[in-house]
């Protein structure tokens, strides 16, 4: 039934995109295409492309691919909950708790990085993302049911890097015009590294049968890209061609 429902929701909100006749083309609709200018202007461009084969980019990379790496550890949480004795619906919990920290901190991110920046809200994530595994392979040792229900919604901030954390860094470091080239290749890596993170860490928790190796690969994971974004800073200021 639950299911059934959200298929008439989906349905309710694709419906207008559906009905409502629209096209890309603003001319077409009869209104002024985006950027209309009544007087032309010219202007002088400049090239700033960059190598794509660069120590910032290449760390940039591994970053993302270790970062989305961590995801898949939230779609396990139901069998973490079965590990340790815990019921099925204690573990489906620990997943909701862990999406309403994902919608959060989404949020939260976006407004960091207006604060400070997008170096530190990224850091900041990264920090509470670590003290969540810390809280969760605490949780899992001791079996203590409160420490996984808070664990499990702080680590929903691994989603915040992923999808809006990694797009800022990669405008961040590369520039506008750069943009378009760069996270071409960072949102393959972002799939790739997501896409891998269920199947690896399945296959971890068969050969040890534990997740705590789990909880520590991925602190390893976090103290690396801390140790990247760094090497990008020290260059993005100077220190070094980027």
């Amino acid at each position: 039934m639950t299911y059934r429902f959200m298929a008439i929701c989906i349905l309710v909100l694709v419906l207008p995109a559906l009905i409502v006749p629209w096209n890309i083309d603003p001319r077409k609709e009869h209104l002024l295409p985006y950027g209309y200018q009544n007087r032309k202007e010219t202007t002088k461009v400049q090239n700033n492309k960059i190598k794509l084969l660069t120590i910032s980019f290449l760390c940039m990379c591994l970053f993302t691919l270790l970062h989305t790496s961590i995801t898949g550890i939230s779609q396990h949480l139901s069998g973490i909950a079965v590990s340790i004795h815990l019921s099925v619906t204690i573990g489906s919990t620990f997943m909701s708790f862990t999406m309403i920290g994902n919608i959060s901190t989404k949020l939260l991110i976006g407004f960091l990085s207006d604060l400070l920046s997008p170096i530190k809200a990224v850091i900041m994530m990264i920090l509470i993302n670590c003290l969540s595994l810390v809280l969760l392979f605490l949780g899992v040792i001791h079996q203590e049911t409160l420490l996984l229900y808070i664990g499990s919604l702080m680590f929903g901030s691994i989603y915040s890097v992923g999808a809006v954390g990694i797009p800022m860094l990669t405008r961040y470091f590369f520039g506008n015009e750069n943009y378009a080239r760069t996270y071409s290749v960072i949102g393959f890596l972002t799939n790739v590294g997501s896409a891998s993170s269920l199947t690896l860490i399945g296959y971890l928790y068969d050969f040890t049968q534990s997740y705590q190796i789990v909880f520590i690969i991925a602190l390893c994971f976090h103290l690396i890209n801390l140790i990247l974004l760094v090497i990008i800073c020290l260059r993005y200021n100077g220190v070094g061609d980027k």
